[in-house]
């Protein structure tokens, strides 16, 4: 079984050349053959055209001299005498390569070419007149001939060129690709081989600093070369991946580390909270204070734990949704009263702005849980005597939730990342919360066939839009 690419590569361009080679070999071997068969094939048609043109008027005219002296012998004798020496001379400096026999309409011999010896050229296998007839001969007094044959009305005339040295010249060539094709062939495969191994050299590097790669040691990244190419590609999307994957750890690294402090913290309180209760001294007010006190650490984790349960559950697949015309004027009318305790405690005034008529087709409790995640943040992130601005209006075809707020702002750098899980702006978190909220409100959002927008100026305060499809009454 064949492992590496490299070998199989090699392989397949040497197929691909040897099958190459092949077409062109026989292309090259026919081409040829054709090519010397029809020059051969056009000078045999030349010559006995030649000779019939030179003969035939020389016929015609003895056969009406012998009519008027009834001298036939002598008439004959005489045109052999003729006919021999013109052709002799026309076909001197190749005589012992053609093969010419000449008979008259009788089939009386009047010349033969001496290279035939005693031998006759099959004439007589073409019955038809004044057309010119090619075929080859395989055995000729040891020979391999082509023979073009005319008969016309004064005489049958035969000429032939053995075709030993075509044959030959083809053996020749044969030969000659049969060589040159494995030579190729191997030199292919060599080459082949060099420049696989040249070109798959950055595989390998790749794979090596992959292997050195490590959850405790993601800051390697593969060297990417200057080039534009497939194996550049590749490495800069590897790069792009490992660089995803080190702020993931690091985001993971984050989560864990907030989680504990999260979780360590209404621990902490709601330990110190039960020994004050368990050592005895406590009046029932003071019992009830700390067992408000436990019951408010209680509902935070409970509520980290949701949001952390929450989200498991939509990477899974495990949540539906309830789907119903909903509308979001109402809705956020009715949020507004909850949260106005929530604000008045944190010193910052919630405004209401154009506030449209909008339905939208959604899962009520989620579009709850989403606003009223934003409009948290929106009072969170704020400062003091600071304002929210909340307003709902209908455009093109869409609802656009703002909430907006005068708060510490986004960095530019960071508008990116704050809707990606354990994401925090305030890394002191001074806050609370384990940034889960955002990711909540865009899979809620996402999951709505909406959008959500935020623009952010730091100092001044920021604006999330929600934009979902309205449904038409």
């Amino acid at each position: 079984m064949l492992s590496s690419i490299k070998l199989k590569l090699s392989i397949l361009y040497s197929l691909a050349l040897l099958f190459s080679l092949a077409i062109y070999g026989a292309l090259a071997y026919f081409y040829m053959r054709k090519n010397l068969l029809d020059g051969l094939d056009n000078s045999l048609k030349s010559e006995i055209k030649w000779i019939k043109d030179a003969v035939e008027p020389k016929i015609s005219n003895f056969e009406i001299m012998a009519n008027e002296l009834e001298e036939e012998q002598v008439a004959d004798s005489t045109l052999e005498d003729e006919i021999w020496d013109m052709i002799y001379e026309h076909s001197l400096l190749s005589a012992k390569k053609q093969f010419i026999q000449i008979r008259d309409k009788n089939g009386k011999e009047i010349y033969r070419s001496l290279s035939l010896g005693q031998l006759d050229l099959p004439l007589d296998s073409v019955k038809e007149t004044n057309q010119i007839f090619l075929f080859t001969v395989d055995k000729f007094n040891s020979h391999k001939i082509r023979l073009a044959v005319l008969k016309s009305e004064y005489l049958q005339l035969g000429v032939a060129y053995p075709i030993d040295e075509i044959d030959h010249a083809l053996a020749n060539l044969f030969r000659i690709l049969v060589l040159l094709i494995p030579v190729a062939l191997l030199i292919s495969i060599v080459g082949g081989i060099f420049l696989a191994g040249r070109s798959l050299k950055p595989v390998d590097d790749i794979v090596k600093t992959a292997r050195e790669i490590t959850a405790g040691n993601l800051s390697r990244r593969i060297p990417e070369p200057r080039s534009n190419d497939e194996i550049a590609r590749l490495i800069k999307t590897l790069n792009d991946m490992i660089d995803r994957l080190e702020k993931s750890f690091e985001r993971m690294k984050q989560f864990s580390a907030d989680v504990s402090h999260e979780f360590k913290t209404p621990l902490t309180i709601i330990r110190g909270e039960i020994e004050l209760a368990l050592s005895g001294n406590k009046r029932a007010n003071e019992l009830k204070k700390t067992l408000v006190n436990i019951l408010d650490e209680v509902v935070r984790l409970s509520n980290m734990v949701d949001d952390l349960l929450t989200l498991y559950k939509s990477d899974v697949g495990q949540i539906k949704f309830d789907f119903k015309e909903i509308e979001l004027d109402v809705l956020l009318k009715d949020l507004l009263d909850d949260v106005a305790v929530l604000a008045e405690g944190s010193g910052v005034k919630i405004k209401v702005g154009k506030l449209e008529k909008a339905v939208v087709s959604g899962d009520e409790m989620r579009l709850k849980q989403l606003f009223l995640n934003l409009i948290d943040n929106a009072i969170k992130y704020n400062k003091i005597g600071g304002e929210v601005l909340i307003s709902v209006e209908n455009k093109n075809g869409f609802v656009e939730v703002s909430i907006s707020d005068t708060g510490i702002g986004i960095p530019d750098e960071e508008i990116n990342l704050i809707f990606e899980r354990f994401y925090r702006v305030d890394k002191a978190r001074s806050r609370g919360g384990v940034g889960l909220g955002l990711s909540i409100a865009k899979w809620i959002v996402e999951s709505h066939n909406g959008k959500i927008e935020v623009e952010s100026k730091l100092g001044q305060g920021s604006k999330f839009k929600v934009i979902l499809p309205s449904v038409e009454k």
